[in-house]
């Protein structure tokens, strides 16, 4: 599965869908979704994504009429950071499951 040819959508789905079953997969997806958001801050939005997250949705409420297209910017960015820390969460989630079930087999043979 090539990763890089992948939408961004798809690629947050796939890593919302692995859960559990594979970290790898989720961290391969994180991956890949962090290189396409280093290119983006670098190459097109970099005002934005420098934002915190109470700027954007005042720019984007300000800019609604009179430029739809900075609003459409602060909601993508938004909607990156949510994905991003969503897959954060889901992949830290695992790594805390992984190391009770080391902790509990360490108990058990003790």
């Amino acid at each position: 599965m090539n990763l890089r040819k992948m939408s961004i959508g798809d690629l947050f789905n796939i890593a919302k869908e692995s859960r559990t079953e594979d970290l790898k997969l989720l961290e391969a997806c994180y991956n890949e979704l962090m290189r396409r958001r280093k290119i983006r801050e670098q190459e097109v939005d970099k005002y934005i994504t420098k934002m915190s997250e109470h700027d954007l949705v005042q720019l984007a409420k300000k800019n609604m009429i009179k430029n739809p297209k900075i609003a459409i910017a602060c909601y993508k960015e938004l909607v990156w950071r949510y994905r991003i820390e969503y897959i954060e969460e889901l992949m830290q989630s695992i790594k805390d499951e992984h190391d009770l079930v080391r902790l509990d087999d360490l108990l058990v043979k003790r």
